[in-house]
């Protein structure tokens, strides 16, 4: 396995801490069997403490902290880029796939919201063939990507990912800007 030089997460983080500083962290911890990560428990409990508490060995401990080091590392040049909005590179190459398999290739991305709530806002996206009349429109690595006017201020940090994982794959839209957490 890939050894990260310098660990950005630690396995005494609390689990609440780690998911706020990484968004997108909890496909990592899920898929390692650590479920806390909607319960009250990630509030005080740690990456060791939890996934300990699930009956894992010191080993997987240090497996899962490792692989959410190389997740920081690679999430890290999105968090600190000035860019408005991201598409990580895994998800242009889907796109550009989806696009070219259902001969959509001179299409763009409609990027919106659907509705906040006390979880954050919930985002919608879909192909279209040309922009609504009140669309931004914005070139982001060759993905013409249509934004609406009055949404663009609230989508000004998300990154967009592409999962593959054991909770299903499919694009993920995150927000930077804030913590998408549910009391």
């Amino acid at each position: 396995m890939k050894k990260v030089k310098e660990e950005l997460i630690l396995k005494d983080w609390k689990i609440e801490d780690v998911l706020r500083k990484y968004p997108g962290s909890e496909e990592i911890m899920l898929s390692h069997g650590l479920h806390c990560v909607g319960c009250k428990a990630a509030l005080w409990e740690t990456l060791e403490q939890g996934i300990k508490a699930h009956g894992f060995s010191d080993e997987k401990v240090n497996e899962l902290v490792l692989k959410l080091n190389v997740y920081a590392k690679n999430i890290e040049k999105y968090l600190n880029s000035n860019d408005s909005i991201i598409l990580t590179d895994i998800a242009v190459k889907k796109m550009n796939d989806l696009m070219q398999k259902y001969d959509k290739k001179s299409n763009g991305l409609k990027i919106g919201i659907i509705s906040s709530g006390c979880c954050g806002l919930s985002y919608s996206m879909d192909f279209r063939e040309k922009p609504d009349e009140n669309d931004t429109i914005l070139e982001i690595k060759g993905i013409k990507v249509f934004v609406d006017k009055e949404q663009f201020k609230l989508l000004k940090c998300i990154l967009v990912d592409y999962v593959d994982s054991l909770q299903g794959e499919g694009f993920k839209i995150l927000n930077l800007a804030t913590s998408n957490t549910c009391d």
